[in-house]
Formats: structure tokens, C-alpha cells, sequence
């Protein structure tokens, strides 16, 4: 085992910060000395500022969120009690704050009154900016009824939220990502959204461009037919060279007068893992068109497609392609089910079709035609019952993950086909603002375990992969020590350090590990400017 040096010499002058940083790090390293390898010493080159993050209450400090926010500094916390608050246009500045409702989203309420969008965030709204616990409704817009994200550098976490009833003319009932955003979108329930004008896109989502995460979310009974003029992608649509990632989620019920009843991919590689896409529809108002009840591929829209389940979406009964329509691009579909879609189950084409079980046959390795014998559970009713064939049926190098039996029990072995229940993950994310020299610079790591440290190293050395007892740290020998923040109530950790002066032009290549969990983070390679 690498031994753990930690340099405070005797003489050095620092900060009471930097004393108390010391005091604390030798703290940790009493403590987990026994599995800790990263090698660390302490902070020389970056001099901890005083900023200390704050909670502020609604509306015990301030009547609106709003308010609220603008009296907010960098890190911290907006805690809204319950109640309905009737506001429009909200909007986080920029400063790197979380707004969380105290007591989640069924008794905290922020309604639009159908007077403009909720909440806007902006590039200044990155992995620090937290929007958690609310429901969203009655927005109304021209783009993004609910949320709008939109900016290079727009990277918000969205969780724990309902966006439920809100409107849109053009695009994005729900929620609009565009313009090279890319907020990580989880937990949430987006029912119930709009859009009011015709040969429109995205009634629940719509991202144009960016890298959009979304995960463990329900899209449910978005509606985009207003006149039924050309509307596509009820639930979600991606396009503009979107790098979307949709996960672990359940889209159903969504409705649309034109293609992609449950999602519509527009010349966007997107990545579409474990959901669950049933009982879409898409039909016109005559019911002499539909294309796509479950997924529409158009322009050079080549996503992967993987244990996913497909099922009961319909396009009537001359419509295209029940299940999946492929009009361009050259699909992946791998360890998915396809099953019971009208009138067909895929449409078109070219996709490849990999250990998949797809009702009347498709050419492919691995592929099954063979009931697969859903059965209902809690959940759903597209769990795997006793003997379906689907069960240890997918590709033997994928591992298994989740589970798809009713009783809960997990899949092992060689993974099964389709949609898998799963635990939500909760990943600590990491993230830099205002790296500038002699400007004060936030690391931030959300996601952490409350109350515990995280630990934030850094080299000048290069991108690893080096080995830790936490996994392949993408840093080199030697780490530095940075911070030590601990996580506020909500995971929230951050620190806040001067960036020295003749320091433009290193690139700083640093990470994040949570000492509670071991988790380590993603990395980050950034040129001070």
C-alpha cells in the first residue's frame, strides 16, 4: 500500500481556511488511512476563500422563490416549505445554488397560471444548479412550458420533480433542452403536457441538440395533436445532432397526430437504454395516418436501442410500423422485446437486430419469435412470467442488471431480454465554475452522502487511468490534495478556492471521491483561461 503524506510544515503561514482544512484532512486520514491509496498532500498553489454557503427558507426569509434566489450567493440553499406559489420566469442567475422543496412534490407547488414559462435556466446553470421536490404546472410559452434549458454550459440537475399540465405553442410542453444544454433529468414524472399549435415536436420533451440525461423518469399522457397537423414525438423528440441519453424510464399513454407516439428521433444518435415504451399512439384525426406508435426514426437518426420493451403502441390499422418506424438511419436493437404492437412491430428500413425477441421473426443473431409471456407485478404488466423464453436470452457479453420477475427477484447469469426493473442510482457528479486566475473558482460535487466528505484532488500531470482502492482514477501521479468539503443535507458539497495568478494555460486535471460511499466521480481536464 502507497503511503499518505500529508505536507503542513512547520513555519508555513495559512489561512485559519487552510487550518482548519489541515485539521481536517489529518481527521480523514486517521480514519480511512487503512483503504485509502489516493497519495495526497496538501493545497499549495489554491488559497481557500471564506465564502460559506448559506440555507435560506421560503417563505420564512422571503415571501417567493424568486426573491429567494436573488438574495442567494454562490452555494447556497433555497429550502421552500410546503404550499403553492404562483410564479412565473424563475430563474437561478447563475449562482450555483439548490432549490429544494422541504417536503416534495406533492404539497410544494409552483404553479404558472398559465402566464409564461416556471422555471428558465441558462449556460450559467451548471451541474451545481438543483432544482429538487417541486411540481411544475400550468406553464405556458411559446418554447417550454414547464422548464427551459438552453446554453452551452446549461448542465442543471433536475430531480424528484412532477412536470404535469404545462403548454406549449412550438416545442417542449414539459420541458425544452436545446441549444447544447445538457441537464441531467431524473426521478421525475412529465404528465399531462401540451403542445397547442400544429407540425410540432415534443409535447412531454424536446431536446434539439446537447447531451440531455434522462433517467428513472415516467413520461406519461403528453399530447401533441392540435389539428393533427404533422405533430411527432408525443412523449420525447430528439434532434439537431442531439447526444440525448434516455434511461431506465417508462413512456406511456403519449398521444400523437402524427409520428412517434412515445418518442421521435430526428437525425440525433441517442442513446436508449432500459425503458419501457407501451401503449403509445399515433394516429391521424382521420385515422388514415400514424407512423411509429412506439419510436420514429427520420433523417440519420442511428440510436442505440438496448433492453428495451416495446409494446401495445398503435398506428391503426393502416399505419406504419406499430411498434418501431426506421424512414432513415441504420438503428441498433439489442436485447429487446417487441411484442404486440399494431399492425406491425418494425417498419422499414435497416436496423440491425441483435438477441431480441420480436413477434413474427426478424433476421439477426440471437433473435426469438416466441411469446414472451408478460406477466403483471407492481409496477407494470410487462414483467417476464415463469418460463418466458426471453429469460436468460440476451447477448451473453452484456452483464446481467435489474430484475424482471414480479417477486422482485434478481437477473443473474446471461441477461434477460427487455425492460429490467431498477434501483435509482445516485452518481457523484463533479464540476467546475470560473476557473480564471486570481478569480475565486467553485468545485462542486452533488449527489454525495449527507453530512459526509468528499474528497477533491488534482494533478498537472496528465489524465490517468491510475488504480485506487475507489476504482481508475483519470488523473496521474502525483494527486494533490484540493478539498474537503462536507456534503450539506441534500449531498451538496463545495468548495471555493483562489485560482493563482500566472497560472493561464495549465490544464487541471481533478476529481472528486465521497469518502462515506467510496464512490468516485467523474473526471474533469480544464485549461485555466
Amino acid at each position: 500500500m502507497m503511503k499518505i503524506r500529508v505536507n503542513i510544515k512547520a513555519g508555513r503561514e495559512c489561512s485559519p481556511d487552510s487550518k482548519l482544512m489541515n485539521s481536517l484532512l489529518k481527521l480523514i486520514l486517521t480514519s480511512f488511512c487503512c483503504w485509502l491509496t489516493l497519495p495526497l498532500v496538501a493545497a499549495t498553489a489554491f488559497t481557500p476563500s471564506a465564502a460559506q454557503s448559506n440555507t435560506i427558507y421560503v417563505p420564512d426569509d422571503h415571501a417567493t422563490i424568486q426573491a429567494a434566489i436573488q438574495a442567494t450567493v454562490t452555494g447556497d440553499t433555497v429550502i421552500v416549505r410546503s404550499g403553492t406559489y404562483y410564479e412565473t420566469g424563475l430563474q437561478f442567475l447563475g449562482r450555483g445554488i439548490a432549490v429544494i422543496s422541504e417536503s416534495g412534490p406533492a404539497s410544494t407547488i409552483i404553479d404558472g397560471s398559465s402566464a409564461g414559462g416556471v422555471v428558465s435556466f441558462g449556460p450559467g446553470d451548471g451541474a451545481d444548479a438543483i432544482l429538487e421536490g417541486f411540481t411544475i404546472t400550468h406553464g405556458f410559452g411559446p418554447w417550454g412550458g414547464g422548464i427551459s434549458c438552453s446554453g452551452n454550459g446549461c448542465a442543471p440537475n433536475i430531480r424528484n420533480c412532477v412536470i404535469v399540465d404545462n403548454e406549449a405553442e412550438y416545442q417542449g410542453g414539459g420541458i425544452l433542452s436545446w441549444n447544447e444544454a445538457a441537464p441531467l433529468i431524473s426521478d421525475c414524472r412529465i404528465e399531462n403536457n401540451r403542445l397547442t399549435l400544429d407540425n410540432l415536436y415534443g409535447a412531454g420533451v424536446y431536446c434539439g441538440s446537447g447531451a440531455p440525461r434522462i433517467e428513472y423518469c415516467t413520461i406519461r399522457a403528453n399530447v401533441a395533436t392540435a389539428g393533427f397537423g404533422g405533430h411527432s414525438g408525443a412523449g420525447l423528440y430528439f434532434r439537431e445532432e442531439s447526444q440525448a441519453s434516455l434511461l431506465h424510464s417508462i413512456i406511456t399513454e403519449n398521444i400523437s397526430g402524427g409520428g412517434g407516439g412515445g418518442l421521435m428521433c430526428g437525425s440525433s444518435n441517442v442513446i436508449i437504454d432500459n425503458c419501457l415504451i407501451s401503449n403509445n399512439t399515433a394516429i391521424s384525426a382521420s385515422g388514415t395516418y400514424g407512423s411509429g406508435g412506439g419510436i420514429f426514426l427520420a433523417g440519420s437518426a442511428s440510436p442505440t436501442i438496448s433492453n428495451c420493451t416495446i409494446r401495445g403502441n398503435d398506428t391503426s390499422a393502416i399505419g406504419w410500423g406499430g411498434g418501431i418506424t426506421v424512414a432513415a438511419g441504420s438503428p441498433m436493437i439489442e436485447n429487446c422485446i417487441v411484442w404486440g404492437n399494431i399492425p406491425t412491430q418494425i417498419v422499414s428500413g435497416s436496423p440491425t437486430v441483435l438477441y431480441s425477441c420480436i413477434q413474427g421473426g426478424w433476421a439477426g443473431t440471437g433473435n426469438i419469435s416466441a411469446d414472451p409471456q408478460f406477466a403483471s407485478g407492481p409496477s407494470h404488466d410487462s414483467y417476464l412470467g415463469l418460463g418466458s423464453p426471453s429469460i436468460d436470452a440476451g447477448n451473453p457479453a452484456v452483464p446481467a442488471f435489474g430484475s424482471t420477475d414480479v417477486g422482485g427477484a434478481d437477473d443473474v447469469g446471461v441477461v434477460d431480454m427487455g425492460y429490467h426493473n431498477v434501483e435509482i442510482e445516485r452518481r457523484l457528479i463533479y464540476a467546475i465554475s470560473y476557473l480564471y486566475p486570481t478569480w475565486p473558482a467553485t468545485f462542486t460535487a452533488v449527489n454525495g452522502t449527507p453530512g459526509g466528505v468528499v474528497l477533491m484532488g488534482y494533478s498537472r500531470s496528465g489524465p490517468g487511468p491510475v488504480n485506487t482502492r475507489f476504482g481508475i482514477a483519470d488523473m496521474s501521479y502525483p494527486i494533490f490534495h484540493l478539498a474537503s468539503p462536507v456534503a450539506n443535507a441534500v449531498g451538496t458539497a463545495t468548495a471555493t478556492l483562489t485560482i493563482p495568478p500566472n497560472s493561464s494555460g495549465i490544464t487541471l486535471y481533478t476529481q472528486a471521491v465521497d469518502l462515506s460511499s467510496g464512490e468516485i466521480s467523474n473526471s474533469l481536464a480544464e485549461v485555466i483561461n
